[in-house]
């Protein structure tokens, strides 16, 4: 049987989380979604326990302190979050924005969807392309 894959979702507009999860619902019931309206709840899980660590991270970039930046800062320093795949989303177009995640450590640096159908397309293209078809050390291809 198959390993239930685990998403970590940090973002503070609560229809853009409960959106995306409907659609993960209706593309990938097997995927389990977890939500994080701020960093901090992220950071106070952390601080408890990090023995269920996700395979994927989608991070907002442009989130009450501590923002999006000073999180994946905090991910790619932290040793058994360090490896797995963390991807920026953000309204921000900005070159600048997308370099400093880059610096960071970010996986992958996308502009969030401005509809409904280009939000279907990037959960069902990127969570498959993170969970089933890179190979990462966060997890073995099955």
């Amino acid at each position: 049987m198959a390993r239930r894959r685990r998403i970590w979702i940090i973002d503070d507009n609560p229809d853009y989380c409960n959106v995306v999860k409907r659609i993960s619902a209706d593309k990938r019931p097997d995927w389990e979604l977890e939500f994080f309206p701020d960093s901090r709840q992220l950071l106070d899980l952390l601080e408890k326990d990090v023995a269920m660590v996700p395979d994927l991270i989608v991070l907002d970039l442009i989130m009450p302190e501590p923002d999006g930046i000073k999180m994946l800062h905090y991910i790619k320093r932290n040793r058994q979050l360090r490896p797995i795949p963390t991807i920026i989303v953000s309204e921000s177009d900005s070159d600048t924005d997308a370099s400093l995640c880059y610096q960071a450590g970010a996986n992958s640096y996308i502009v969030k969807p401005a509809s409904l159908e280009e939000l279907r397309h990037f959960v069902a293209v990127t969570w498959q392309y993170w969970l089933d078809i890179a190979a990462t050390p966060s997890h073995q291809r099955l």
